[in-house]
Formats: C-alpha cells, sequence, structure tokens
C-alpha cells in the first residue's frame, strides 16, 4: 500500500522554500521591467503633482480651485521634498519612490508574515501579493494608496510583536521600536489617507472583542489608546486642519449619511452598493479580473468564508476588512480601494485552503485547495503581463488609456496660452488639465456637486473670477450638466484634435447669464394664516 501524497499547499510550501531567491529574483525583474518612470494620468494623482509644485513655488498647500481641503498633504509635501533640491516637481524621481514604497511593503509583509507563520510561507505569499494585479498596479501609479498601504503593514507588524506571548519579552529597545513601528504606522496612513479611520475603527472593534473574551487586555488596550492619539496627534498637525479648523471632512459625510440621509443612504446600500460590491468589484480587486455576476458573486461568497477563517486565526486582521467592507457598502470603491485589504485576504484565502486539505481527505480535496490557488494566480498573473505591455509601449501616453491624454496635453497648453492664473475654466478631466496648464480648471460636476449650491450661490462663487472659460463638448452629458450652469459660451478662441473618430475640443470665454449678474432676489416672506 503506497502512502498518500502531502498536501498540494505543502508542496508549495516546499517548492516556494526550495526556490525562494529565484523567485526574488522574479518579482524584481518584472517590477523592473514595470518601471518606466513616466506619469499614469489620472485625476488623483494631478491634484497631488499640482499641490506639490505650488509648495515649490511657495504658494503653500493651496490648488488653484480652493478644494485643497479635501486632499490628505502626505503625497504632495512628499513629491514637493523629492523635487525640492531641484527646484520642480521631479516625476521620474516619484515613480522611483513610489516603486521603493511599494517594495518596502512587500519587505515588510515578508518580515510580518515570517513571524506569524513561517519562512516558506512567508515566501510563498509575498510573492503572491506582489503579482497580485491590483497591489503590482499601483506600484506604478502616484496615490495615495501604496504609502497607506505601507503605513497599515507598520501597525500590524509593531502590534503582532508587542502582542507576542508564550516568549520572552523582548529587550526595552526592543519593545522601544515595537511602539515605534505602531505609532509610525498609524501617523504615516492619517498622512495619506483619510480612511485610517476605518482601520482605527477595526483596532476598537478587535480590542472591545478581546475585552469581552477575557481579562487582562491591558497591553492591547495601550495599543489601541496609542493608535488612536498617534492619529489625532497626526490629524491635527495637517495644514489644512491648522488652516480652516476642518479635521473631520470624510468623517462627517459618513455620519451625514448615517443620521440626516439614513433612508437614502439603505437604499443607495441595498440597490447599488451591495449588488456591484458582490458581483464586480471584490473579484476584480482580488483576482484582477471581472468574471461577470454570476462567478464574481461566487467568489464574494468565498471571500466571507475566507473572512470567518482570519477570524478566527488572526482576529485584528479580520477585524480591519470587516470595517472596510462595512465602509464600502457607504461609499461604493473601486478596485485600488481594496489594497489595504489584500494582505489579509490572501492569508485568509491561503488558510481556508490549508485548512481543506488538514480537515479532510481525498481527491475532491487536493482539486479544491489547487483550485482555490490557481483561481488566485493565474488571473492575476495575465493581468500582471497586460500591465507590463502597457508599460513597456512607445510613445507611453500615446497608447496609455487609448491616447486621450495626448489631447489633454495640447489642451493644457492652450489653456495656459489664453487663460490666467486668476481665471477660472470649466471642463471634463478638470484636475489633469489642471496640472498640464497650471490653471485652475474644474470638472462642472465637482463645481455644483461638491460645492452644494443652487445656480444663484454658485453665480455668487464665479463673480468673483476675472474670466470665466468653458471646454467643449463634455463628454459625460451636457445637457445634465452644462447647460445646468448659469453662464454661457461664446465663440471658440482654440481648438485641439482629439482624432479623426472624436469632435475637437474647443475653448470658450464665457460669461453669467444676465439674470445672474446681480445679488439674487430676495426670498418672499410666507404669511401664516
Amino acid at each position: 500500500m503506497t502512502d498518500a501524497p502531502p498536501p498540494i499547499t505543502e508542496q508549495l510550501l516546499n517548492w516556494a522554500d526550495r526556490w525562494r531567491w529565484a523567485l526574488l529574483a522574479v518579482v524584481l525583474t518584472v517590477y523592473a521591467l514595470a518601471f518606466n518612470g513616466q506619469w499614469r494620468p489620472g485625476p488623483d494623482s494631478a491634484e497631488h503633482l499640482l499641490i506639490a509644485d505650488r509648495l515649490l513655488r511657495g504658494l503653500g498647500f493651496t490648488h488653484p480651485t480652493g478644494w485643497e481641503y479635501q486632499l490628505t498633504p502626505g503625497l504632495a509635501y512628499l513629491m514637493a521634498a523629492i523635487g525640492y533640491p531641484f527646484g520642480g516637481v521631479q516625476p521620474f524621481l516619484n515613480q522611483v519612490v513610489m516603486l521603493l514604497i511599494a517594495l518596502g511593503t512587500l519587505a515588510l509583509a515578508f518580515v510580518l508574515l515570517g513571524e506569524a507563520f513561517d519562512r516558506a510561507t512567508a515566501v510563498l505569499l509575498t510573492v503572491m501579493l506582489a503579482l497580485t494585479e491590483t497591489f503590482f498596479r499601483l506600484s506604478t501609479d502616484l496615490l495615495t494608496d501604496m504609502p497607506f498601504c505601507l503605513g497599515l503593514v507598520m501597525l500590524l507588524l509593531g502590534w503582532q510583536r508587542l502582542m507576542r506571548t508564550g516568549e520572552p519579552r523582548d529587550g526595552r529597545a526592543k519593545q522601544v521600536g515595537h511602539w515605534a513601528l505602531l505609532i509610525g504606522g498609524v501617523m504615516l496612513m492619517t498622512l495619506f489617507r483619510n480612511v485610517v479611520i476605518t482601520v482605527l475603527a477595526g483596532v476598537v472593534l478587535h480590542v472591545l472583542w478581546r475585552m469581552v473574551r477575557g481579562p487582562r487586555q491591558g497591553r492591547m488596550i495601550a495599543a489601541g489608546a496609542a493608535a488612536i492619539a498617534a492619529w489625532c496627534v497626526a490629524r491635527l498637525a495637517q495644514p489644512i486642519t491648522v488652516t480652516t479648523g476642518q479635521w473631520a471632512h470624510d468623517e462627517g459625510r459618513v455620519i451625514d449619511r448615517l443620521v440626516h440621509d439614513l433612508p437614502r443612504t439603505l437604499g443607495r446600500l441595498l440597490n447599488e452598493n451591495l449588488p456591484q460590491l458582490a458581483t464586480e468589484n471584490t473579484a476584480e480587486a482580488l483576482l484582477g479580473v471581472d468574471f461577470g455576476p454570476v462567478f464574481s458573486l461566487l467568489v464574494a461568497a468565498a471571500v466571507i468564508a475566507v473572512w470567518w477563517r482570519l477570524m478566527l486565526t488572526n482576529a485584528l486582521w479580520g477585524w480591519i476588512v470587516a470595517a472596510f467592507f462595512a465602509q464600502w457598502l457607504l461609499f461604493l470603491p473601486g478596485d485600488r480601494y481594496f489594497l489595504p485589504v489584500l494582505l489579509p485576504l490572501l492569508v485568509g484565502w491561503w488558510q481556508s485552503a490549508r485548512w481543506l486539505e488538514q480537515r479532510w481527505k481525498g481527491a475532491w480535496v487536493r482539486i479544491a485547495a489547487a483550485g482555490m490557488l490557481v483561481l488566485w494566480i493565474c488571473p492575476n498573473l495575465v493581468r500582471v503581463v497586460d500591465v507590463v505591455h502597457d508599460q513597456r509601449r512607445r510613445p507611453f501616453l500615446e497608447h496609455y488609456a487609448g491616447g486621450r491624454f495626448v489631447a489633454l496635453q495640447e489642451l493644457g497648453k492652450v489653456i495656459a496660452q489664453h487663460a490666467d492664473e486668476n481665471d477660472l475654466v470649466i471642463g471634463e478631466d478638470g484636475q489633469v488639465l489642471s496640472w498640464y496648464s497650471h490653471r485652475a480648471v474644474m470638472d462642472p460636476k465637482q463645481l455644483r456637486l461638491s460645492a452644494g449650491l443652487d445656480k444663484w450661490q454658485l453665480s455668487e462663487l464665479l463673480r468673483h473670477y476675472p474670466r470665466i472659460f468653458m471646454i467643449e463638448p463634455y463628454d459625460s452629458g451636457p445637457n445634465q450638466v452644462m447647460q445646468r450652469l448659469p453662464v454661457d459660451s461664446g465663440p471658440a478662441i482654440a481648438s485641439v484634435s482629439r482624432g479623426e473618430d472624436r469632435p475637437p475640443y474647443s475653448l470658450h470665454e464665457a460669461e453669467l447669464r444676465d439674470k445672474f449678474r446681480q445679488a439674487p432676489p430676495a426670498k418672499p416672506v410666507s404669511k401664516r394664516k
């Protein structure tokens, strides 16, 4: 009688440990191939670039449109610090630093996994994380997500070392280092993304859960209190908090939706956010591919089981994942916002496959465990190859996003020629055009919806600008947005081609409509009977 073959997961661990240096070389090679030193244009990164440029020009943490209060300061100050010795923003060096942050996150993740499990598991899961499409793609973007993820791994590593039981206590110097990791991780997250409050909610839930389950949780309570104190200090020190006193803008939006707009929030949660999270976003963020609503729903169901397995083995990680999903039910995320939970969910995914083989025996168990791993690895590898291919194409900007940013770059030059720094330009892709032109360019939807203004209030705001320009066409629905603004555009003063199959961009000088040039009429006083 022959012995049963070892579990698939055990074989994979042995293989990963045996070839760990080759796997490291593969990961570094793939990341090197994807690096091209060029900015991948996008609205969020454009705003941080613009503020970094204004910091270097001595204009402070300001945005030409006045919407800087929506932004965390970390990325803009980081890029300003990188560019300071050179007298201006350095896109190539910014990309180098972002790549180093991604590699640093992987290195800390390896240490964290090595201390939580063993070397072989740390090697395998770190490589799987590195070659997950969402993590890999964000290493090429100038966004706040990767530094935030680094801060979260620092927090988890510091927490894990402080909570170690059954081992001799570290010396005083090492203890200080563990506290520094935890506090520094929270501060780093606070500087880069306001959703640090979601992580802290997970920490608080975990502490409360452990307090309910047993006494003597003094060190855990102290660690939770230190995390909250670090958040308060970093938040209060931010430039927007200092200058405006607005230190809880995003948190206020959450409270507003839950308290003042609860029926509408519940309707959006059940009819929009939950279905899209279950049938599209989760599968695409974790596996790199949208498999369609039916299979994606199965993946979402599997994630729930994976989360429960994670709760049983590392409750803090599970509570943080739960807090993020609760937030996403209120504010539907894009796939990039899954980055902080990729590592915990990957651990849960791996532990679930291991548990299957340890709990049951038989060929079907081996097939199920192998299927879970293949499902994570293969689609992500295909998407990683796609990202590398896109990054290597030349000229990069002519191929990236179908080449649409080539025309926007030219339009930015046209705007800079005709508009002054005190003027306002209204048009689509306002954030990117603000960077390309170094002028105040605002999308009509942002102008109306972010400000929450009616036409009279908006006209009062627009009267403060010496001149107003408009960009046509507006591809995101001109009848629904552009025509609701209290302005009329004049003849085109310049145009930029967008190719043969699309109408050109045209720049128009605009002015307020006659009825909106004066102060709004007084509202009649209602008479009670």
